[in-house]
C-alpha cells in the first residue's frame, strides 16, 4: 500500500477523531463558569495550544495551561481545582459528542487488511482513549481499537508532549521497526514536528483546527491530504 512501510502510526485527536472542536467547547463551558463567558469568542484554542507549548516539559501541561486560563479569567481558583473542573466537562462531552472522522475507520481498516502493522500514539490521556473505545456513543460500533491497532500509547506513557519526539520513538521501539518502515498520520504542526524529529514521514491530514498552519503543514509534510475519503488517491500517489 505504502512502499517500503511495515507500519503505520496514528495520531488520534483530529487525525482519526473528530474531536479538536470538542476541546474548544469544553473550555467555552470553563471560561463561562469561571466567570468570563465574553472569552468564549476569543482565540481559547490558539491560547491553549501556546500555554501547552509552554508547560510541555512539565509533568502535566494541562494544569499549567489551566493555570494561565485561570489568570486570564481573573479567577482565585487553583489550577488543580480548575483542571479538575475542566476535567468533569470533557467526560461527558467527548462521550456525548466525539466521532470517527468521516472514512478514517474505512481507511484504518483497508491499512490493516493490506498488512500494514497499526498503532496510535496519542498525547491525550488514557481515561479519553477508553471513553473512546468503550462508552463514546458512537465510535465503538464503526471501528474495534483493540482488534486493529496493536498497542495505544496515551500521555501518560512519556514524560514529554509532542513536538518532542518522546512518542514516537516509543512506538518505533514496541514495533521493532526503523524509523524508514514506518508512517505517521498527523493533522498538526506539532505532530508533524514530532515524526520528523523522530526521524518518520509524515503524512498531514487537513483539519480546521490547523488552518493556520496549512501552508507549513504542506510544505513540510511527505503527503498532505484533503481527507479520509480521499484516502484511496493517497495510496495511489504516495
Amino acid at each position: 500500500m505504502f512502499p517500503g512501510k511495515t507500519a503505520v502510526i496514528f495520531d488520534l485527536d483530529g487525525t482519526l477523531i473528530d474531536s479538536l472542536g470538542i476541546w474548544h467547547a469544553v473550555d467555552v463551558e470553563l471560561v463561562a463558569r469561571l466567570g468570563r463567558p465574553d472569552l468564549a469568542e476569543g482565540s481559547l484554542s490558539a491560547f491553549r495550544e501556546s500555554a501547552l507549548a509552554r508547560h510541555a516539559s512539565e509533568d502535566n501541561p494541562y494544569v499549567g495551561f489551566c493555570g494561565d486560563l485561570g489568570r486570564l479569567c481573573e479567577s482565585s481558583m487553583p489550577a488543580e481545582d480548575i483542571h479538575a473542573m475542566r476535567y468533569r466537562i470533557s467526560r461527558e462531552l467527548i462521550r456525548t459528542r466525539v466521532r470517527l472522522r468521516p472514512g478514517a475507520a474505512e481507511a484504518v481498516l483497508a491499512m490493516k487488511a493490506a498488512g500494514l502493522r497499526l498503532a496510535v500514539a496519542t498525547t491525550t490521556k488514557r481515561a479519553n482513549v477508553d471513553i473512546y473505545k468503550t462508552t463514546n456513543l458512537h465510535i465503538p460500533q464503526c471501528l474495534c481499537f483493540d482488534d486493529v491497532f496493536e498497542f495505544i500509547l496515551t500521555r501518560e506513557d512519556v514524560r514529554r508532549i509532542k513536538p518532542d519526539p518522546e512518542i514516537y520513538l516509543r512506538a518505533l521501539s514496541l514495533l521493532g521497526v526503523p524509523a524508514d518502515q514506518a508512517l505517521v498520520f498527523e493533522d498538526s504542526l506539532a505532530g508533524l514536528r514530532a515524526a520528523q524529529a523522530a526521524g518518520i514521514d509524515a503524512a498531514v491530514i487537513a483539519e480546521p483546527w490547523s488552518a493556520a498552519d496549512e501552508a507549513l503543514l504542506r510544505r513540510s509534510a511527505a503527503v498532505y491530504f484533503r481527507d479520509w475519503n480521499s484516502f484511496p488517491e493517497l495510496c495511489v500517489n504516495h
